[in-house]
């Protein structure tokens, strides 16, 4: 395509895969059509392309979702890495996604009761967000499949999801679980230990019998929730 409207024309024509696509084009740029493209073509990954490339730029493209940059003059050897590092990765994706709906399909909660069907409503309400949440409920009612469910279908799916029983460990060691130690703070840690929340970065935290966490720990994770950071 000679510039970037005719070339979104011929994305909606042939829908390709894989789309290079060049920064500097007669009428509007690269990035303003990446920015429409990634909107519109969500099956199809881009390859910014530019002979006035700066690291800005490139921050720029991968921002809004630009697979990679390449800098003029062109060197196939480049392309060639740089379409099989897409290939790998679209494989890997592919994978993920048949996993995850594999996974989802044996979590399912079953049952058409009104308060399933209620359930289920607040899960798919729940999923997409952010959010903390609390899930209580009589014990062998659910609440670990209910939390489970949250999280694979959530964005953060293929991120990890960590389980951690409040009532199960010493009360003078759940801080460091949870928050984890540096090395040297106390006799005998020769080495830093990654907490549980660490550890979770990214995916979902599932802290069962919550109540039963000491008042102290209580705070911090008031604190940890409100401020998006701890110590």
């Amino acid at each position: 395509a000679q510039d970037g409207e005719e070339g979104l024309k011929k994305i909606q024509e042939f829908q390709p895969q894989i789309c290079f696509l060049d920064i500097w084009m007669p009428g509007r740029d690269g990035i303003e059509i990446l920015t429409e493209a990634r909107q519109k073509f969500t099956q199809t990954e881009f390859i910014m392309i530019s002979g006035h490339g700066t690291i800005e730029t490139a921050v720029k493209s991968t921002k809004l979702g630009a697979y990679d940059f390449i800098e003029k003059p062109l060197s196939i050897d480049k392309i060639v890495i740089t379409l099989n590092n897409l290939k790998n990765y679209l494989q890997e994706k592919e994978e993920k996604t048949a996993l995850l709906n594999k996974l989802r399909k044996s979590l399912a909660i079953m049952g058409d009761t009104e308060t399933i069907k209620q359930t289920k409503q607040l899960i798919s309400r729940l999923a997409p967000t952010q959010s903390w949440c609390l899930i209580t409920g009589e014990n062998g009612t659910g609440k670990n499949l209910v939390a489970q469910n949250i999280h694979y279908f959530s964005s953060r799916a293929s991120l990890p999801f960590i389980e951690f029983n409040c009532a199960s460990v010493a009360e003078e060691l759940i801080e460091g679980e949870l928050f984890g130690i540096e090395k040297n703070s106390f006799p005998g840690i020769d080495k830093t230990r990654r907490g549980k929340i660490e550890l979770c970065q990214g995916g979902t935290l599932y802290l069962e019998e919550i109540q039963d966490l000491p008042a102290f720990v209580q705070m911090k994770l008031l604190k940890l929730m409100q401020e998006k950071k701890f110590t």
